[in-house]
């Protein structure tokens, strides 16, 4: 894979994970409006949310670990 092909990966990486933390945010938000009317079903869904939101968090971070590794450091072969 080019440099500049591993170049897009991440930043596709970097665009996917800001866009699941504003959609988080979003998510969080609505969950909290209805809250008043379903508390302890809003709280398990939040609950669901929270660790979905944070697997993907750190797959992402593994993925981008993993491709950087893949990149050579200028100066080392």
């Amino acid at each position: 894979m080019s440099e500049e092909r591993l170049k897009l990966a991440i930043g596709r990486l970097e665009n996917a994970l800001s866009r699941a933390e504003s959609n988080r945010d979003a998510i969080v938000q609505t969950l909290n409006s209805y809250a008043v009317r379903e508390t302890a079903h809003l709280d398990e869904n939040h609950r669901d949310l929270e660790k979905k939101y944070e697997l993907l968090k750190k797959q992402v971070a593994e993925t981008v670990s993993a491709i950087e590794s893949l990149i050579p450091v200028r100066g080392q072969n």
